[in-house]
């Protein structure tokens, strides 16, 4: 059925539980937590042999794979300062979307460049 052999079995059975492993498998939940699940094994195996536990990466992915872990990275987060999105203090949205409305002229307002007679040539 399993085409595991009954010899295996049985001595698989009679084997002592691995206290080491589980508490191997304790430390990389912790550490896995305390990363809010962004650690991955070369991290996890750095910081378990800090700790003076050497383990190497292959070993720490095993563990995490036995914990049912997998490493997450953060996504993007967009942030936009108000500052840059604010018209002019002297202008509101309600201006602009009422019809034939005047906007006061200024900096806010200017060209960026100077106007220039026709047929110039632009001095770049």
């Amino acid at each position: 059925m399993l085409q595991v052999s009954r010899s295996a079995y049985y001595d698989w059975r009679q084997r002592p539980v691995d206290t080491e492993r589980l508490q191997l498998r304790i430390r990389v939940r912790e550490l896995y937590n305390q990363s809010r699940g962004a650690i991955g094994s070369r991290t996890l195996s750095h910081l378990l042999t800090q700790e003076g536990r050497p383990v190497g990466r292959w070993k720490a992915r095993r563990l995490m794979q036995e914990c049912g872990l997998q490493s997450r990275q953060p996504g993007f987060t967009v942030t936009v300062r108000q500052e840059r999105n604010r018209l002019p203090p002297r202008i509101s949205y309600a201006s602009i979307l009422r019809r034939n409305a005047r906007i006061p002229s200024g900096a806010e307002t200017s060209r960026i460049f100077a106007q220039q007679e026709g047929g110039a040539i632009w001095p770049w």
